[in-house]
Formats: structure tokens, sequence, C-alpha cells
């Protein structure tokens, strides 16, 4: 069974001597994106770093290990209706403005 992945956010880090991306596979929950490094040196060709980004994430997936995030259901929030009135604080500028003005 293929699993569908995207790569994203990759950089080197050098301290680490590592490349870290952010690896999203699509599963029948939602996408799930993991933080994934893979060790080797900067001069590494970028396809390399990105399969082993890749499988990286896809060893972390099977395992359920790792650093991982999924999108929340979005749950509707009811408007608020705006005051009729300006709050206590506003009126408070309000007046002190209208006075620097006047003077």
């Amino acid at each position: 069974m293929t699993i569908e992945a995207h790569l994203s956010d990759v950089i080197y880090n050098a301290a680490e001597q590592s490349f870290e991306g952010v690896v999203t596979i699509n599963t029948g929950r939602g996408p799930l994106r993991y933080a994934a490094s893979y060790s080797a040196p900067i001069t590494t060709d970028f396809e390399a770093a990105a399969d082993g980004l890749i499988a990286r994430a896809h060893r972390m997936h099977e395992l359920n290990r790792g650093m991982r995030a999924s999108h929340i259901r979005r749950i509707e929030v009811p408007t608020l209706r705006k005051p009729s009135r300006p709050a206590a604080p506003t009126r408070w500028l309000d007046s002190l403005l209208s006075s620097a003005r006047a003077a």
C-alpha cells in the first residue's frame, strides 16, 4: 500500500549536521504532520535528503511514534453583536480627544 507524503519547510541544521523538515502523510483520519530529521552532510543531494526525511516520517507513522500534528475540527462560534454604545474606555478617549481639539 502506497501512502502519499508531502515535504515542506526543509532546512539544514549545521549544528546537528542534519536535514530537518515537515512531512505530511495523508491517512484515512486526515493529514498527519511529522517533524523529521535526516543526518547527512550538507553536500547531500536534495532528492536523497528528501527520501530520507520521508522514510523517517513513514517509520514514525508505522510505529506510532514521534512528534506529529493533525487538524482539529473547526467549531462554528456564534458572532457577537456590536454593542449599541461604545464601551467606557472608548467614550473616555473620545471626550479627551474632543476637549483637546476644542483647546
